[in-house]
């Protein structure tokens, strides 16, 4: 019972679920990952909550070449922005609509 939402929440839910499922990837990956230097000492500090053939893939994935330059690319990306977009879901041409009228 406790998991049945109403349909009017199902969207908040549903967006509060990925924001949550999108920071504990990034939590796993810096503190499971980055954090080591070598697949040996990754696999020692694994997480007990991820069990060990899913953790292999991931780090296999992640030592891809082509994730690692992704990586590197939107970190470059995201060093560079100087100002963050804080409005939320409000698009900035919408404020400027809102705020003409």
């Amino acid at each position: 019972m406790k998991y049945i939402i109403v349909e009017e929440g199902k969207d908040y839910v549903l967006s509060r679920v990925g924001i949550l499922w999108r920071k504990y990837k990034c939590s796993v990956k810096a503190h499971h990952f980055s954090a080591f230097d070598n697949d040996v000492d990754r696999l020692n500090h694994a997480l007990d909550t991820i069990p060990e053939n899913h953790f292999m893939d991931l780090i296999e994935y992640w030592n891809l070449d082509v994730v690692q330059e992704e990586s590197k690319k939107k970190a470059e990306s995201s060093a560079m922005q100087m100002d963050r977009h804080t409005m939320g879901p409000m698009s900035f041409v919408r404020k400027q609509y809102e705020m003409v009228n």
